[in-house]
């Protein structure tokens, strides 16, 4: 179902059989105007010192941040048992994508979901990736994509899971300096 610009709710579905669905969201770009600290806590918090590095080898940390940001959410969504789970690793297509490499609502003992990300339909190394469960915010795991874009998750306790990665890149634009894209992947156990 696509939905349209101010429809509450933005958009719904009905299953149609025991499946796993994967649901998305894009967002389009939207500019960001932050002031110098609060865009460079931005910048450690979401695991991109690498820009912060950037910023300060130029000598603009003490200006503006001005960053053109996209939303790439997705939702894997159990109904019934979850039969079916051939669009749990349904490729979208968007610029920075989180891909589930197994089943969350079936995970062995380790309790270990391993992932890949993708920019540009590419794998993505060293990407900071956090993922924690809305009842224990405060119990954010962090890691990093590894050569081939993969990453290993620990899903210890049931909940609502958010898994998320942020890829920032400076950009030659008269409006901003830089271009992000935030990748998301949530489920409930």
């Amino acid at each position: 179902m696509r939905a349209i610009i101010g429809d509450i709710p933005a958009g719904g579905f009905t299953p149609d059989k025991d499946a796993l669905y994967t649901v998305g969201y894009f967002s389009g770009a939207d500019l960001a105007d932050l002031e110098p600290e609060k865009f460079n806590k931005y910048l450690m918090s979401e695991g991109l010192e690498h820009a912060l590095e950037t910023r300060r080898a130029a000598g603009k940390e003490n200006t503006r941040g001005l960053e053109y940001y996209s939303r790439c959410a997705k939702s894997i969504i159990k109904s019934g048992n979850g039969k079916d789970t051939t669009a749990l690793s349904a490729i979208i297509g968007y610029p920075l994508e989180i891909i589930p490499l197994n089943n969350p609502y079936a995970l062995g003992e380790d309790k270990t979901l391993n992932i890949r990300v993708l920019f540009n339909s590419k794998p993505i190394s060293n990407l900071a990736v956090f993922a924690f469960n809305s009842a224990a915010p405060e119990k954010q795991q962090r890691t990093a994509t590894n050569a081939d874009g993969e990453a290993r998750i620990a899903v210890l306790s049931s909940g609502t899971w958010l898994i998320k990665a942020v890829h920032i890149y400076e950009i030659d634009n008269p409006n901003a300096d830089w271009e992000s894209f935030w990748a998301s992947l949530t489920f409930r156990l």
